[in-house]
């Protein structure tokens, strides 16, 4: 039997994401699916890799109780799959993971992501204090400011502002924050969505492979896979 670690950045057993029921049921469930392949799957989290793929403890689904329980003995993993969700993973080469680090950091961190693929992004500007603010604040093109951290997900911390409600007290510290022009989304896509949405592309290899479309709840501008509405 082969053995998946799935990892997920804070170390309790029921943090995030299996805090949330709909994050709880699909884990669970692809758990008990890889469990009738030969495939053992675990879950594994925060500092607790260590190297060749081994981590010091674990937590295992009791598919009879229906509950999660942690086992404080070490475990051999034949695949990681990171569901990191504050970049705490280290970076590992010595294990097959998914997704490569390389990779990784360019989906996670957003302003490699502008570097990478600069005729696909808005205006961007990196801030690291609210001095910058003032001095980029100007040369955005758009009415409207985007700003977020540099890393993360889920729509924490990012906000869309007219340009004069840009205020110090937003974050408690700018540092890493990605200042952008906000790009107009409101006329819609004609037969597909009506008003401001969100599309979400997937190619492998330069093929299409699927997209995910998110609407903000009315009144709104920013959109997530956890608080909006998604098809």
């Amino acid at each position: 039997m082969k053995t998946l670690a799935i990892y997920f950045s804070d170390p309790g057993m029921l943090d995030y994401p299996l805090n949330k029921k709909i994050y709880l049921e699909a884990y669970t469930q692809m758990i008990e699916h890889w469990g009738q392949k030969d495939v053992c799957a675990v879950v594994v989290r925060g500092q607790s890799y260590q190297g060749e793929g081994r981590f010091d403890h674990y937590f295992e689904w009791n598919e009879m109780d229906q509950a999660f329980e942690k086992v404080d003995e070490s475990i051999q993993a034949d695949l990681i799959w990171n569901r990191d969700s504050a970049n705490t993973i280290p970076r590992i080469e010595d294990c097959p993971i998914l997704n490569h680090p390389d990779f990784d950091e360019v989906c996670r961190d957003k302003l490699k992501t502008v570097e990478m693929l600069p005729e696909f992004s808005a205006q961007t500007f990196l801030i690291d204090s609210f001095d910058d603010v003032e001095v980029f604040l100007p040369q955005l093109k758009s009415k409207k400011v985007v700003l977020k951290p540099r890393d993360g997900e889920g729509s924490y911390g990012v906000y869309v502002l007219e340009k004069e409600e840009v205020r110090e007290n937003l974050y408690p510290e700018w540092k890493n924050i990605l200042m952008q022009e906000f790009l107009d989304s409101s006329a819609g896509i004609e037969g597909l969505v009506e008003g401001l949405h969100e599309i979400n592309i997937i190619a492998v290899n330069g093929k299409f492979a699927g997209a995910r479309l998110k609407k903000p709840a009315d009144g709104l501008f920013i959109s997530s896979a956890s608080g909006a509405n998604v098809g």
